[in-house]
């Protein structure tokens, strides 16, 4: 599919139910694989991750000074990555190398492998999240945000499944992909960031068309428990009421009536 039919049948895919995520799949994939790009592909150059960037590795802070009064420094762990805030604050001693500010790119390392911009207050690194750092004057960091998520996104693909996967630090840096000239990077992330407030738009006004729907069917769920006819039960059946069915269970007659 060429960028223009793509943009043509945008609006097509996106009202999908459940296609926002793929569709922001689709759009980091184009982008990095030069799908969004106006020059020739053939001259973009192929670079390592750890010719680019610096790859940190968090600290194994000690449990014993962890709490949840915020006394001390907020500790990030993989599941406050992508948040503003995080849960557990750490009030040992530390070393400023393992101070994450405002904008640095960090990865998790266990289960699903997602790269995001931290959001928050200055903050630690802990041990199984890793941070990118020194980018090199050829790489655009929005870029390369894209292209380590969809490299990030193959590996945990084929990653044998266990429990829980894990990544490495040598995994990230030896991942290589397709650099396009400073200025081309810069107006693929620019269309990038475009067509993702596109998906963000509207993926609230689903959000909304849903919650209307919700309302609705709960009125007509409602109307038949008060007035079981045929019409009330139809309603109960329309295409734009989705029911989920344990809200039909409280409407269901007792186990008894089906009993001799």
């Amino acid at each position: 599919m060429s960028p223009e039919e793509f943009f043509e049948k945008f609006e097509t895919f996106a009202v999908m139910p459940g296609a926002i995520d793929s569709l922001r799949y689709l759009i980091r994939q184009k982008a990095v694989s030069g799908g969004f790009s106006q020059g020739d592909t053939e001259t973009w150059e192929i670079v390592a991750v750890d010719d680019l960037v610096q790859v940190q590795n968090g600290f194994a802070f000690k449990s014993s000074f962890f709490n949840e009064v915020q006394a001390g420094m907020p500790l990030i762990r993989i599941r406050d990555i992508a948040q503003q805030e995080t849960q557990v604050y750490y009030s040992g001693e530390y070393r400023e190398e393992f101070i994450v500010s405002k904008g640095d790119l960090l990865i998790g390392m266990d289960g699903n492998f997602n790269i995001h911009r931290w959001k928050g207050q200055d903050a630690l690194l802990n041990q199984r999240v890793c941070r990118l750092l020194e980018p090199d004057p050829r790489i655009d960091t929005g870029f390369l945000f894209l292209a380590m998520q969809e490299h990030l996104d193959e590996i945990h693909r084929n990653t044998t499944f266990t429990t829980v996967k894990h990544i490495s630090g040598k995994q990230i840096k030896a991942i290589e992909f397709a650099l396009p000239p400073l200025a081309e990077q810069k107006r693929i992330v620019a269309k990038v960031d475009a067509l993702m407030g596109w998906c963000d738009r509207l993926e609230a006004l689903q959000a909304q068309r849903d919650t209307q729907h919700a309302a609705l069917a709960r009125a007509a769920l409602a109307r038949f428990a008060e007035n079981p006819t045929p019409q009330t039960l139809q309603a109960l059946f329309h295409d734009q009421f989705p029911i989920n069915p344990n809200d039909l269970l409280p409407l269901a007659p007792p186990t008894s009536s089906f009993t001799v």
